[in-house]
């Protein structure tokens, strides 16, 4: 072997042996913390959310619970004056509450620009989206990370992204990034 190769293969040898004991190394103190972490007191670790659970954060959260309709993947209720629908499915870990904004043959195509450019910046978790010939205002998440507080957000910012509809599109008084121009009707190229 000539000396260049076998001063490359030496030095190769020496970075690998390196980075097996840096390995070894690593695994005794992530196995030393893991030990000291099973010596703390558990945390309190909520179960996954299911529609059992939704129900009950649902009644609990409308005026008229008795006025519920549905139950079990499927439920129609009034929230802040807005007929909302909320579905799950519990095998594919999906929820979405939703409410009908308007017909979606009535959008004029600018609209869609502004609809989108809010998407990106007023509407938070809430969402404007096109489905089954209607513009929806819809909260889509995991069922089973889904927290109460998550829950109630979700649902006030389903709702007032509707009632903004036309005005200032958000789904909450807060905005992420830059603040947009307002929408203008003449012009929707402003909006992004």
């Amino acid at each position: 072997m000539s000396r260049p190769t076998l001063r490359r293969a030496t030095t190769w040898l020496a970075l690998s042996a390196t980075a097996v004991l840096v390995v070894l190394s690593l695994s005794h103190a992530v196995a030393h913390d893991a030990g000291a972490a099973n010596d703390a007191p558990a945390a309190a670790v909520q179960a996954p959310t299911d529609n059992a659970q939704l129900d009950a954060w649902l009644r609990a959260l409308v005026e008229q619970p008795d006025h519920i309709q549905g139950g079990n993947g499927v439920w129609q209720f009034t929230y802040a004056d807005e007929a909302v629908v909320m579905m799950t499915d519990e095998r594919a870990n999906r929820m979405r509450i939703m409410t009908a904004v308007g017909p979606a043959h009535e959008l004029p195509d600018d609209e869609l620009i502004v609809l989108m450019a809010a998407n990106f910046d007023r509407a938070l978790d809430a969402r404007y989206c096109l489905g089954r010939g209607q513009l929806w205002s819809a909260f889509i998440h995991p069922l089973g990370d889904l927290s109460a507080p998550t829950f109630a957000d979700a649902l006030n910012q389903v709702v007032t992204l509707k009632k903004n509809y036309g005005t200032t599109y958000s789904s909450t008084g807060m905005l992420f990034g830059q603040p947009a121009p307002p929408a203008d009707p003449d012009n929707p190229q402003n909006a992004i």
